[in-house]
């Protein structure tokens, strides 16, 4: 088919814009072309077997990339990527998927361009209502220019590892998103293309001399494509035809003609706002701001637009910002105080965590075998620890690609004595024998630690209380190496579960996520089998066959966390202490990663927990008095016994959190809004931060206010807590402490606490309060015990976990009492579960310190505690003093390595606790025996304790007084 198109004027000829569908559309089919400029007529043949608006069976997803100074980008930037895209889905057999802006780098040689680092931002501002465009900061954080070509490049191998892994690098976020709701089409064959998005003045720089390389130009059209836009007083058509390069790879090149003229340029908009003339309604109002800042000269005022503003290296008398050892990794996120709040904030920090941990590895090497010697793709991120002769390194690698590459040169050492599983956990070692492979150091990470007698000495020499909370606060707070380590762990546990669910999620969440996480807390993840189903569009309709769940949703999730127990524990390496604990109300796992030294709650579905981590997280964004008050009440709690290392009927770390996050809701003013309030307002809340900010507030004030705000204003035994609205009301005569959970109605978060712990609790309030009153703000020579060390000294109350006695026959008979006492409720099965958790702690302490008559002690000051092990089963006992106090009669003993976890088996608490790998015993008596006497007569004591019950509880299970107890379990606590 030949069609003739007529022209009067030659400088028509090529234009054609009265019919610029035909021509666009057949773009791609031209056969042959005749010009004849006699009569000014242009010929062309095109291909009769497609027709107007048909389509190839496969569609290519194009993304468009657009490069340009945006300075400032306007609406008609991203007007383009709109023509583009409805152009290309209209007339062609593409479809574009996503659309890239990548701001130059500021070492191009523009006349007033500003610095990248806010062109960035503005772009994503920009680019914050579309759901397809996204802005990519890699040309800008080059340390040097970068030609466009390169751009393209960088583009093709960023979809390429969409594609391939399913992942973007770290600062991808937006793109991910977009490749996730595309992902099944992406995966389709050969069907993604990277096409220039660019107006008609970008192509006639091609023919500026010296400008552009031929070869550049060649492999742009030749490999890439390219999208224009006609603007005014430019001629694209003719410009193709009159470039050889150009015309010959026309079939490359969409020509779109805007049919709606917008000549809105950055260029005049600058000059006008040089000229101090309006251009209201042509950029948004916060763009206006930034170069007028910039124009002045100054940086500071840009916080107040911008989320943090670091000015660019290459701009004067700004600090650097591009270099990437200066750049905040995405740990930073969590710590940083300026994050913008936003209610996808959380999300995209937790799905860039999880991603950079997804291409991660512990790599672990004997010495000699420096892994910088060796053939490395690059790395983002790399720590060290020394283990021995060996040097152990969290790699996290700059993307996916370099990660798989990595990958491909590990070697498997798989026989018939190991499980052939991969792990991201790997040896590297020439000549590694079979047992060197797959057997794993404990980590030492010092950075886990927390050195309590050096705590306290820095305690004692702070010059005021507040000072105290503040070092408080920085050395108890997770290390984020310490946040690192258990991201990976995450995905070290997610890599396992998609063994048998491949579209399953884990995520963390609990203290680790929500920023009140301290040094060796454990971990709390969450599985999410499928995050929602995935319909292909196709002619015929097929579908995966998949089993049904069980119609009980307690019962999937038992059944469903019992397979991945034993999946865990038996196949992959380093998880041991797999422990199934499914009959709780929350089911869960709990384990212990060896290498890591890390111990793990896992549980399904539990959506409530991750909506509460966000909540908290941003509360911690919002107020910066809110974690070092949380951190001081938390510390307060668990030294004079409130809180216990163990599952039972007490205050646990979460309800200190509810306890301490009502209190800044509910004080006045408040410090914090309700619950509702945040979801009202699609967590924008930073009018609410501006009008609520008290500079001048002191965090010891709030401590003290705390306590008399639970001691004198709110009455616990009356009043219940809601954090959603932040009020009180009465509550019924039967329930204890009542808090309501946030995310879950009629659930109260105390159910497990008992009479005796809520008295223990309202005491230890009111004597708190008490003891603020007359507590010294100031450091005190005189007085060792000053500020925060008054109130965490146990001995100020009347209770707590210190054992007090003068051994008199008074205290021995009590004893005794007591124990007959238990002896009696076993016997009829009427234990409560706090005996039952005392009975199995006693049968740890009594196991693993067998030969107590042995055990020697020796004093030593806080801050030079030495560690003694018995040698039965490598136990460490720590007995220390207050520094310059020493005294026989008032000691510490700590016993490290307990597990406190059996007790969960057999008593009726039903929240999931973490793990802890320590027992405090405070021992004060009279002056008449010594604490380290009393802490070996409590030894013997235990064990007659623990041998009279065991007698006892076997009589009981042999005579199935026990129904509701497995008795393979109880053999296995005894034993």
């Amino acid at each position: 088919m030949q069609y003739k198109i007529h022209t009067r004027s030659p400088n028509n000829i090529n234009r054609l814009h009265f019919f610029p569908n035909l021509l666009t559309y057949y773009n791609r089919h031209i056969l042959t072309i005749k010009f004849y400029t006699s009569v000014h007529t242009v010929s062309f043949v095109v291909n009769t077997n497609m027709s107007m608006g048909a389509t190839k069976d496969v569609v290519k997803y194009v993304m468009l990339v657009s490069c340009g100074s945006f300075n400032p980008p306007t609406f008609m930037h991203l007007r383009m990527f709109e023509l583009a895209k409805n152009y290309l889905q209209a007339n062609t057999n593409c479809y574009a998927f996503a659309g890239m802006m990548s701001p130059v780098n500021c070492l191009y040689k523009k006349k007033d361009l500003i610095s990248g680092e806010h062109r960035l931002a503005m772009c994503r501002q920009a680019t914050s209502s579309s759901d397809w465009i996204f802005v990519d900061p890699w040309e800008c954080e080059q340390k040097q220019w970068s030609r466009t070509v390169l751009v393209l490049r960088h583009a093709r191998e960023l979809l390429k590892s969409v594609k391939e892994t399913s992942e973007t690098p770290a600062t991808y976020t937006a793109l991910l998103n977009i490749c996730m709701r595309h992902k099944e089409k992406l995966m389709e064959g050969n069907n993604c293309q990277i096409m220039l998005l660019c107006g008609a003045d970008f192509l006639e720089s091609f023919s500026v001399p010296g400008l552009w390389a031929s070869e550049d130009i060649e492999e742009i059209v030749k490999t890439f494509g390219l999208v224009v836009i006609t603007r005014k007083n430019s001629d694209p058509f003719r410009f193709v035809h009159e470039s050889d390069i150009l015309y010959r790879y026309r079939k490359n090149i969409h020509l779109i003609t805007e049919w709606i003229p917008n000549e809105i340029s950055s260029t005049a908009i600058r000059r006008a706002l040089k000229r101090n003339e309006s251009v209201q309604y042509l950029i948004p109002e916060v763009f206006v701001m930034v170069f007028k800042t910039f124009r002045f000269g100054t940086c500071f005022l840009l916080k107040d637009f911008f989320p943090n503003p670091v000015c660019c290296k290459f701009c004067s008398k700004r600090i650097s910002s591009t270099d990437t050892r200066h750049q905040p990794d995405w740990i930073d996120e969590f710590i940083d105080k300026n994050f913008n709040l936003r209610k996808s904030a959380f999300d995209e920090v937790m799905a860039v965590g999880r991603s950079c941990s997804l291409r991660s590895a512990l790599i672990i090497e004997s010495t000699g075998n420096s892994l910088s010697r060796r053939n490395m793709p690059q790395l983002k991120h790399k720590f060290n620890i020394s283990e021995g002769n060996q040097a152990v390194y969290i790699c996290e690698f700059k993307d996916s690609l370099s990660f798989n590459r990595f990958l491909d040169q590990v070697s498997q050492k798989f026989t018939s004595n190991v499980f052939p599983m991969k792990s991201r956990i790997i040896k590297c070692n020439r000549g590694v024998s079979e047992m060197d492979v797959h057997s794993f150091p404990k980590l030492a990470c010092g950075f886990e630690k927390i050195d309590f007698n050096h705590l306290y000495s820095l305690l004692g020499n702070a010059s005021t209380a507040n000072q105290q909370i503040d070092i408080l606060f920085q050395h108890t707070k997770i290390h984020k190496e310490g946040m690192r380590l258990r991201f990976f762990l995450t995905t070290l546990i997610e890599d396992a579960v998609r063994r048998c669910f491949p579209f399953a999620i884990c995520r963390p969440f609990g203290s680790t996520v929500n920023g009140f996480a301290q040094k060796n807390c454990d971990l709390d993840v969450n599985i999410q089998l499928c995050t929602e189903s995935i319909d292909k569009l196709s002619a015929d309709q097929y579908y995966f066959c998949s089993r049904c769940k069980p119609k009980s949703e307690r019962t999937y999730i038992q059944n469903t966390l019992s397979i991945l127990a034993d999946v865990l524990g038996n196949f992959m390496p380093s998880f041991t202490h797999v422990q199934k604990i499914l009959h709780a109300r929350v089911p869960i796992i709990k384990l212990y990663h060896q290498t890591l030294g890390i111990s793990c709650d896992i549980t399904l579905d539990n959506k409530s927990a991750y909506k509460t981590a966000r909540v908290f997280w941003l509360f911690g964004k919002m107020n910066a008095h809110f974690k070092p008050l949380l951190f001081a009440v938390r510390y307060w709690a668990k030294q004079i016994g409130l809180t216990r290392p163990h599952p039972g009927p007490y205050i646990t770390n979460f309800h200190i959190i509810c306890l301490v996050t009502f209190f800044l809701q509910s004080r006045s003013p408040p410090l914090l809004p309700a619950i509702d309030k945040l979801l009202k307002n699609d967590f924008q809340m930073n009018e609410w931060i501006k009008d609520h900010v008290y500079p001048k507030t002191k965090t010891i004030e709030l401590l003290v206010e705390f306590f008399n705000f639970y001691s004198k204003n709110v009455n616990c035994q009356i009043c219940e807590l809601n954090l959603r609205t932040a009020t009180v009301k009465s509550k019924p005569s039967s329930s204890l402490l009542v808090i309501w959970n946030p995310f879950e109605e009629g659930h109260n978060v105390c159910k497990n606490i008992n009479e005796e712990e809520f008295q223990r609790f309202l005491l230890a309030i009111k004597e708190a309060a008490n003891i603020t009153e007359s507590m010294k703000y100031k450091k005190d020579i005189d007085d060792p015990n000053w500020g925060l060390l008054s109130l965490f000294l146990p001995s100020n109350y009347t209770f707590g976990i210190s054992w007090k006695s003068n051994l008199n026959d008074h205290h021995e008979h009590h004893s005794n009492l007591q124990v007959n006492e238990l002896l009696s409720n076993f016997g009829e099965n009427r234990a409560t579960p706090s005996q039952v958790s005392l009975f199995t702690d006693i049968y740890f302490i009594v196991f693993r310190l067998k030969n107590y008559d042995d055990l020697s002690f020796s004093l030593m000051e806080r801050g030079s505690c030495k560690e003694h092990t018995n040698d039965v089963e490598d136990q460490k006992i720590k007995v220390s003093y207050p520094k310059g106090t020493y005294s026989p009669y008032c000691q510490s003993f700590t016993i490290e390595k307990e597990d406190h976890t059996l007790g969960v088996r057999f008593c009726s608490y039903n929240v999931p606790h973490p793990m802890e790998d320590r027992i405090l015993l405070h021992i004060e008596t009279d002056k008449s025996v010594s604490a380290v006497d009393i802490f070996k007569r409590g030894l013997k004591q235990a064990s007659f304790i623990f041998e009279t019950l065991k007698t006892k509880v076997e009589e009981a299970v042999s005579k199935n007084k026990f129904s509701n107890i497995n008795h393979r379990k109880m053999n296995y606590c005894f034993y």
